[in-house]
């Protein structure tokens, strides 16, 4: 499936495969694993210092072995950042 979108996470690669706009608005550092929001895991954004941008809403993912995720069972505790590189 092309195009698509990859980070890491942790040292991971991983592949976003459902994403969204969060409905609330968050603070934080920007790529941070931040809170749950439905049925994902919101990443603070590139403006989320100023806490009046919402965030991204990952569904679900695909790491480098095939294997896809609820982004909820993949991200088990929330912290952590996702990075361009491992």
């Amino acid at each position: 499936m092309y195009p698509n979108a990859f980070t890491y996470h942790r040292g991971e690669r991983i592949r976003v495969v459902s994403a969204a706009v969060s409905r609330a608005r968050y603070g934080g550092t920007p790529g941070r694993v931040f809170i749950r929001e439905g049925d994902g895991v919101v990443v603070a954004g590139a403006d989320a210092r100023s806490g009046r941008r919402p965030g991204l809403v990952i569904r679900r993912v695909r790491t480098d072995d095939g294997a896809e995720h609820a982004a909820a069972d993949y991200f088990t505790a929330m912290g952590g950042y996702l990075t361009a590189r491992p």
